[in-house]
């Protein structure tokens, strides 16, 4: 029997995806990305690698069109951390890459996977979470944290909505210079992602 795999390559369910994004409609061909129960937030096998791939190949070159299979990628990638720790690179890539494209409805995805772990929340730099706008993403949080229950962080002994901790990050000055914080962050990142493992 012949893997999936062998035949899906990454660049090929890519180039599959940008010509018809139902493919992720096909249960056999999704499943190249799905978390399933043998991978771990460590170990990249199985599906956990093909998604790095995917996320390394959509680090190169993305558009708004790729904003469902960047959302498919790092909501796996959630899945995974609910058994595991860390930070994977591709969630953290599929963060930025989200985070670029500047969709504020990408807001509560945006904030479930820093607020996922430990890792996450101290390697996810807050000025991800605002691309689409401060203000725009503090209105938003304020508009929808009476409907979903958003993980509150914890800040010296206080929990903090969402909207309350994006807008202490502001107060203390993290979004002053955002655009050149956001292009350190991603430089930094893709030095990180795209250097192989001595």
């Amino acid at each position: 029997m012949v893997d999936l795999s062998e035949l899906w390559t990454p660049s090929f369910f890519l180039r599959a995806y940008r010509e018809d994004s139902r493919i992720l409609n096909e249960p056999p061909i999704v499943s190249l990305i799905h978390y399933c129960a043998s991978d771990t937030g460590d170990s990249q096998t199985g599906s956990a690698e093909y998604r790095l791939a995917l996320a390394k190949l959509l680090f190169d070159a993305f558009s708004k069109a790729d904003q469902k299979l960047i959302r498919l990628i790092l909501e796996q990638e959630l899945l995974c951390l609910e058994k595991s720790w860390g930070t994977p690179y591709a969630l953290k890539a599929s963060v930025i890459l989200l985070s670029q494209l500047a969709d504020v409805e990408d807001v509560p995805l945006l904030w479930k996977a820093k607020t996922a772990n430990f890792d996450t929340f101290s390697s996810i730099d807050v000025q991800l979470l605002v691309s689409a706008g401060v203000d725009r993403c503090i209105d938003f949080f304020r508009k929808h944290e009476q409907n979903y229950a958003f993980t509150k962080v914890e800040i010296n002994g206080e929990a903090l909505t969402p909207s309350a901790y994006l807008q202490r990050s502001r107060d203390f000055g993290d979004f002053e210079d955002i655009e050149e914080d956001i292009k350190n962050i991603i430089f930094s990142f893709r030095k990180d992602l795209l250097t192989p493992d001595p």
